[in-house]
């Protein structure tokens, strides 16, 4: 499994309308790619217009696939609005999963 985590800084002005087109026209695109195993969006929790997509993929051929063969250094922005959406240049870094035990339940939080 290989971690995909996407950065960017968001025109304050648009930030919600970005976080629709992302969740109603990339989202799509990701959930039928082969490979795809998921993914979170998130917002800033300080109140900065900054996305963090984090996606999940089974292999490196599925990423490539759907990212281009310079995956591992190109952020994919897709066809405009992205552009028009961002504040600077987006960033992107891969991880993969270490072992962890599992957590232990405490109750609600």
């Amino acid at each position: 499994m290989i971690t995909r985590m996407w950065e960017a800084g968001v025109r304050p002005e648009v930030h919600d309308e970005f976080v629709r087109w992302l969740t109603d026209q990339v989202w799509p695109l990701m959930a039928e790619a082969d490979g795809f195993a998921g993914g979170e969006l998130y917002t800033a929790y300080d109140g900065a217009s900054r996305l963090v997509f984090i996606t999940h993929w089974r292999d490196e051929t599925s990423l490539e696939a759907f990212a281009g063969a310079d995956w591992l250094r190109e952020p994919v922005v897709g066809a405009d609005p992205a552009g028009d959406f961002l504040d600077g240049t987006p960033r992107v870094w891969h991880f993969r999963p270490l072992p962890t035990p599992p957590a232990e339940d405490t109750g609600s939080i």
